[in-house]
């Protein structure tokens, strides 16, 4: 219910139990998306959602619930939906969006990688049948005329809302391209000593 106790609600876990049952009887597979936009509001209260670090341990604690009630069951899981969502809103905002908003933006961001990838290393050692994806909204944009500048802009563009996210969960480590913007744009993602290796092993 808070998101931080050490064990699940047992009529949440039975009621999806039931869920997955009823999918099977009709032949249905089911398709789950651990996080979607749903962080329990003591989380964000008591914690400050996914600007805290801890919200890792809570999400990998409640994502291996998941792969160990529901093995046999569910076997395709994704991670986070749209998790490239935050950036997309920091672009959509435009230059409403402040540093702070920025830097926060690619923080959570960092956590929520790390996060992920554990659940994938978790998930296969749970049931080696299970497959662990992501999941990326697409947006697709046009340069504003045909000229390379702005080519190059949109591009630039593309790189940021969607190919950064995929490029870290799929490749399972940072492009040059978004350190270069981190640079040119005077963000600091805080990173733990082991991340990297995190990120490659969940990729």
């Amino acid at each position: 219910p808070h998101g931080d106790e050490d064990q699940p609600n047992p009529k949440g876990v039975e009621f999806y139990r039931s869920v997955f049952l009823e999918c099977k009887k009709h032949g249905i597979e089911p398709l789950v998306t651990i996080w979607h936009f749903d962080t329990p509001l003591y989380l964000e209260e008591h914690y400050g959602g996914w600007n805290n670090r801890q919200l890792i341990d809570f999400y990998v604690r409640f994502a291996t619930t998941c792969f160990k009630e529901y093995q046999g069951l569910v076997k395709y899981w994704l991670t986070f939906n749209e998790i490239n969502n935050t950036i997309m809103m920091l672009n959509l905002f435009g230059n409403h969006a402040g540093d702070k908003e920025h830097q926060q933006g690619y923080q959570q961001l960092h956590y929520q990688f790390v996060a992920s990838a554990k659940a994938v290393q978790i998930g296969h050692e749970i049931d080696p049948n299970n497959q662990v994806g992501c999941m990326q909204i697409m947006a697709t944009s046009y340069a504003l005329t045909c000229h390379p500048e702005d080519e190059i802009v949109n591009q630039q563009k593309g790189h940021l809302m969607n190919w950064f996210c995929s490029d870290v969960q799929c490749r399972g480590k940072y492009p040059n391209y978004i350190k270069r913007y981190f640079k040119d744009n005077n963000i600091t993602v805080h990173m733990e000593p082991g991340d990297d290796d995190i990120l490659a092993a969940g990729a």
